[in-house]
């Protein structure tokens, strides 16, 4: 399912056919998976992941730039660049 200004939007499951290796997605669906997952379960896992793949990168940006400030040289080399 993909948001796109604010209206949601299914997706066909076989835009997976296209990728180019296997995804997480690819190994739920498997037809010889022990635990068959339904459709709002594999809703809920791709909201959890697109939320912790945005946090680590926030987190990771926020770190970095706490600590480019904090050292003057670092800084005023970013700053002249």
């Amino acid at each position: 399912m993909k948001f796109l200004g604010g209206a949601r939007v299914e997706v066909e499951l076989t835009t997976l056919e296209s990728e180019e290796h296997p995804t997480i997605y690819h190994h739920l669906l498997a037809t010889d998976a022990e635990v068959k997952v339904s459709k709002k379960a594999l809703q809920d896992e791709s909201t959890m992941l697109l939320a912790a793949g945005t946090d680590t990168a926030g987190n990771a940006c926020m770190i970095g730039t706490v600590h480019l400030l904090s050292n003057r040289a670092l800084k005023d080399t970013w700053f002249r660049n």
